[in-house]
């Protein structure tokens, strides 16, 4: 089921949210679409 999940993503966009994780010395930034899962770095 997550192949027509991504699929549907491919045609009408991802839903994304953009998340946040902080260490020590770095801050990460993430991208998550709410609709498939996908998780890619951000700038």
């Amino acid at each position: 089921m997550w192949i027509f999940k991504y699929l549907d993503c491919l045609i009408h966009g991802h839903t994304i949210t953009e998340m946040v994780c902080q260490s020590v010395n770095r801050r990460y930034n993430y991208h998550y679409c709410l609709r498939c899962g996908r998780l890619t770095p951000g700038k």
